[in-house]
C-alpha cells in the first residue's frame, strides 16, 4: 500500500505550492504519532489569538476556492466525468470549512474563557490593592 503525503514548498514570501510524495511503505503509527505529538508541540507555543487569525485565513482560502469551483460549475461546459470530480472536490471543501468552523469554535470559547479569567484576575488585583493601601490610610 502506497503512502501519500503532502508537503508545501516555499515558492516566494508565504506562497506555497503543494507536492504529493508517495513512499513505497506506509508511515508506522509511532512515525505518526511521533509527528502529532510535535505538531501539538509547536501549537502549544502559539497564542489563541494567533491560531484562530491562522484558521480563518485557511477558511477563507478554502471558501475561495468552494466558490471558485462552483463558479467553474456553472459556467464552463464539463463532461460527466470532470463534474462528478468538481462535485467530489467541492465535497471535499465543504467538508473542510465545516471542520474549520467547528475548530475556529472551540477556539474562540477558549479565548472567551482566557479573557473572562484575566479579568477575574484583574478583579482580584483591584479589590487587594484597595483593601491594603486604602485601608491603611484610613488607619
Amino acid at each position: 500500500m502506497w503512502h501519500k503525503e503532502k508537503i508545501n514548498i516555499a515558492k516566494k514570501k508565504k506562497h506555497f505550492r503543494t507536492v504529493r510524495v508517495y513512499f513505497s511503505q506506509p508511515l508506522s503509527s509511532g512515525t505518526r504519532n511521533k509527528m502529532a505529538k510535535q505538531k501539538d508541540k509547536r501549537r502549544e507555543k502559539i497564542s489563541v489569538a494567533t491560531e484562530i487569525d491562522r484558521l480563518e485565513e485557511r477558511r477563507a482560502r478554502c471558501q475561495d476556492n468552494l466558490e471558485r469551483a462552483e463558479f467553474r460549475s456553472r459556467k464552463e461546459k464539463l463532461s460527466e466525468k470532470e463534474r462528478q470530480e468538481l462535485e467530489d472536490e467541492m465535497a471535499i471543501m465543504n467538508e473542510r470549512v465545516q471542520k474549520l468552523d467547528k475548530e475556529l469554535e472551540t477556539l474562540r470559547g477558549e479565548n472567551r474563557k482566557n479573557m473572562l479569567l484575566s479579568v477575574a484576575l484583574l478583579v482580584i488585583s483591584a479589590l487587594f490593592y484597595y483593601m491594603f493601601f486604602y485601608n491603611e490610610e484610613d488607619s
